[in-house]
């Protein structure tokens, strides 16, 4: 996740607001992640709260980041589809 408002010596600050999950994959037998964005660009970088819940319980995991503007929920919708 790029975090809003980040200080300058942090990595990713002059990075526009994102908010990312990373898949654990093995390559040749080696680890390395891949990176799924959730969101890019817009204002929903967070800060430091991220939950990870079943917050219209539904049965699937959701995620509520909480930035210095107001919280964004990225609702799970695979199960929908």
């Amino acid at each position: 996740m790029t975090r809003y408002d980040v200080h300058d010596h942090d990595p990713g600050h002059n990075e526009p607001l994102g908010v990312y999950w990373h898949e654990r994959i093995k390559v040749d037998g080696a680890a390395q992640w891949r990176r799924h964005v959730l969101d890019y660009s817009t204002r929903a970088g967070g800060w430091m709260q991220i939950a990870v819940l079943d917050i219209d319980g539904d049965g699937d995991q959701d995620i509520v980041v909480v930035g210095k503007s107001c919280p964004f929920l990225f609702e799970n919708l695979a199960a929908q589809r």
